[in-house]
């Protein structure tokens, strides 16, 4: 709803309620003389003011944000920078209305949650890389278990988020990743010893559900330049140009840009008549066991779940071999096909392959298996309790050393 001053038709509150109710989720104040809104009331869902914003009549980014516990009491500001960078400057933490602390950043800020929430001996999982320095850096003795569930590398170049976790691994109680090429490139480079890793890759269940076989490849994922699309529309061309009618369907055109380039060059090719294009669909299931085979062509992966899905419909999957899954998931020439990476043309003959030699009852290595995932946590959370164990013993006999 907007509201507008009775005398000057000044628009001066937008007010939106949450969904069927008439309880506020929040308010927009604007002021004279300034386009953008001043400052923003959010409420919860009980009607309980819990946060107040205010924005920059210079830039239309935040100045201040004012957090609120149920009594309306302030327990955090934040304060941020008055230009386009917008950096956050400062948060102040209150006790019981008082201040209590500042932070320059939102990791000090984490450091200390942490410190206050966790006791000594405690098994802490993380896989946000944003809260690996302030996890590692706690005071309190807690053992830390650091989830990879992606590539630690983007063109040969560690990404900056990985960077505190591997430079730091005296810190780290377990590196726990998806794929043994993962650790062997971390190894590689880093000096960590074999004990700090655990391999658990994803796990899944076999589908049980059939469908008759369309005559057609699959491709389900988003549109990006990750994801090498185009890769698939030329391997199908040169596919195609063998005189298959097979189709080619494509779920995940979500972006109209990334959509459109592949219109663009399915035109280019003359594949109208044989290339689909849709959005995601709500039954990805049901599109890999009515295909032949599906297809990837990423430049890398953290695991590459879609292959194992694939697989588990008795759907065989063509992939490039890249870091990370593709080669810990395919077994060539059983449940699908690896090909060297960026190899147009090898691509395009393991779908000629498996046109004329289906791949039939294709299944996922028992490794993927739900009861090899629980095994495998089992005995990660017994070996870092062998660590707590340890650490307690050693500190024990420091003790009784000193005394």
């Amino acid at each position: 709803m907007r509201y507008y001053d009775n005398d000057t038709d000044k628009y001066v509150l937008y007010r939106q309620y949450y969904p069927n109710t008439n309880i506020v989720k929040f308010e927009d104040y604007f002021a004279l003389g300034v386009k953008h809104k001043t400052e923003r009331w959010e409420y919860n869902l009980n009607g309980k003011l819990h946060k107040i914003t205010n924005y920059s009549p210079n830039v239309n980014k935040k100045l201040a944000e004012y957090f609120y516990d149920l009594e309306g009491t302030v327990y955090c500001r934040k304060f941020y920078e008055d230009n386009e960078n917008n950096k956050l400057k400062y948060i102040y933490i209150y006790k019981d209305g008082v201040l209590h602390n500042i932070y320059k950043n939102e990791k000090a800020l984490f450091k200390y949650f942490f410190e206050c929430l966790f006791r000594k001996g405690d098994i802490v999982f993380n896989d946000a890389r944003l809260l690996d320095q302030p996890l590692l850096d706690c005071k309190v003795d807690i053992k830390s278990i650091l989830v990879f569930h992606n590539a630690h590398k983007v063109d040969g170049e560690v990404k900056n988020s990985y960077k505190y976790a591997l430079n730091n691994s005296d810190k780290v109680a377990k590196y726990y990743l998806l794929t043994n090429s993962q650790k062997r490139d971390i190894q590689e480079e880093f000096n960590i010893e074999e004990e700090k890793f655990t391999i658990i890759p994803h796990f899944i269940e076999k589908s049980h559900k059939v469908a008759e076989k369309k005559d057609q490849f699959v491709y389900l994922g988003r549109f990006n330049e990750q994801k090498q699309v185009p890769h698939i529309i030329k391997s199908f061309k040169k596919f195609n140009e063998y005189g298959f009618d097979t189709k080619l369907v494509l779920y995940g055109g979500t972006d109209a840009k990334e959509k459109n380039e592949i219109k663009l060059l399915v035109k280019e090719y003359n594949l109208e008549n044989y290339v689909e294009i849709h959005d995601f669909t709500n039954n990805p299931g049901l599109a890999f066991r009515e295909s032949l085979a599906s297809l990837l062509t990423s430049k890398f992966e953290g695991f590459a779940l879609t292959v194992m899905e694939s697989i588990s419909e008795n759907c065989p999957t063509i992939s490039y071999d890249i870091n990370y899954g593709p080669s810990e998931i395919i077994v060539n020439g059983e449940n699908g096909y690896l090909i060297k990476a960026n190899d147009i043309d090898a691509f395009a003959k393991a779908m000629i392959k498996i046109k004329k030699h289906p791949l039939y009852n294709v299944e996922n290595k028992k490794e993927l298996s739900y009861e090899s995932a629980v095994n495998n946590l089992d005995n990660l959370l017994k070996e870092v309790k062998k660590l707590i164990f340890k650490t307690i013993n050693t500190l024990a006999r420091r003790e009784k050393i000193c005394k």
